[in-house]
């Protein structure tokens, strides 16, 4: 006798930018308050060791999208065009019938700014054009402006206001309008909606309401906070020379603010979390929905004397993966080394039951299907 057969689930990608997963409780972390991701997480599968396949915002990003390697789709850094012919999550999903939606920062470079997403609700807050492009014979630009992002680490603390704050908001209130709608017209067929959020990137300035929220807290140093010349690798001393890490020379009060700030932008997200998954209760959406979180990359937050991402190190490359699928996978907590290429024939097969088509060329990730299922 043939089961019936399921509708495909809503999906809904939370996506944060460069949160490191140490910080979090749900990965040991001893200070970061989260308490919608730590509710979400304990009715959902965590896996304790997800890593991104390239420690940048753009090539990460395109990775996860395509379910290839970086080098493969020829995405290296921020400025690399995104080829309009590579499918992704969304041609997948909208050939299965899923209305496919993007609330957010993506990364897109170039001409195509929807990348198989049939709505967009926000532009981006980044460049989309190739505006990042390496000045090859104007090394100074270049260092001018990295050694810029490294000294506005000294201003880390509080502000009201800012264009990261600005873009998040919207970000939220325009996934949570397009979710009440969805929601209140009864609408029957599946989607997926990604709404990505842009901290908790830097510049560490978080509003004083989230500053105080760690105010008395015992607030960390970075456990290994010398990394001498002789030790580095090849691309970490490139690192240090373009940032100028070197001259930064912070004491322990200054690391604390840019850790109290980074800690109070990660707060900013759960309750953006919160509002979000409010909606899918509000609805009466959230049995029939897939929910995932995750970051793009991690943050070295002063580990090893290195600030922000592009490192292979842990801080850097390791990120939250947390999938709540109820009535198709169980709580647990998965130990399996998985990364971020493996989410779109996940996606491919969460969406089609387990029947997926052949992807039109190789995939570089596995499904994780198996893994939630407790294979």
């Amino acid at each position: 006798m043939n089961k019936p057969k399921r509708r495909p689930p809503n999906i809904l990608i939370i996506q944060a930018d460069q949160l490191s997963a140490p910080h979090l409780s749900i990965y040991g972390g001893a200070t970061c308050q989260t308490p919608n991701l730590t509710d979400l997480a304990a009715r959902s599968t965590v896996f304790a060791n997800a890593y991104c396949n390239s420690p940048l915002c753009g090539p990460s990003r395109a990775s996860m999208l395509t379910g290839k390697m970086p080098s493969e789709i020829a995405v290296y850094d921020n400025a690399c065009d995104f080829s309009s012919s590579i499918p992704t999550v969304g041609h997948i999903l909208q050939s299965q019938g899923y209305r496919t939606i993007v609330s957010g920062k993506m990364h897109f470079v170039g001409a195509d700014q929807n990348h198989g997403f049939e709505e967009r609700l926000t532009a981006d807050i980044y460049p989309t054009d190739y505006s990042w492009t390496p000045s090859w014979g104007d090394e100074q630009l270049l260092a001018d402006y990295f050694s810029a992002s490294a000294s506005e680490l000294r201003d880390a603390g509080i502000a009201e206001s800012s264009v990261q704050l600005e873009f998040d908001q919207e970000v939220a209130d325009r996934a949570i309008e397009k979710l009440m709608q969805i929601g209140n017209a009864r609408d029957t067929g599946p989607y997926c909606l990604i709404a990505s959020f842009t901290h908790p990137h830097d510049p560490f300035v978080i509003p004083k309401r989230y500053w105080d929220r760690y105010s008395g807290a015992e607030i960390g140093l970075p456990s290994q906070r010398m990394f001498p010349p002789e030790m580095r690798d090849a691309h970490s001393a490139r690192l240090f020379e373009i940032y100028r890490f070197d001259e930064l020379s912070l004491n322990d009060e200054e690391l604390k603010r840019i850790r109290q700030a980074y800690f109070g932008a990660i707060s900013f997200i759960d309750d953006q979390i919160g509002r979000l998954l409010s909606v899918l209760e509000a609805t009466d959406a959230l049995d029939d929905t897939v929910v995932i979180f995750l970051s793009d990359h991690g943050e070295m937050l002063g580990e090893r004397g290195g600030w922000f991402k592009q490192y292979f190190y842990e801080p850097s490359t390791t990120v939250p993966l947390i999938i709540r699928a109820p009535g198709r996978y169980k709580h647990s907590r998965i130990s399996e080394l998985v990364s971020l290429v493996d989410l779109l024939p996940t996606f491919m097969d969460i969406a089609t039951d387990g029947n997926a088509p052949e992807p039109t060329s190789p995939l570089d990730g596995n499904s994780l299907t198996g893994l939630l299922s407790g294979g």
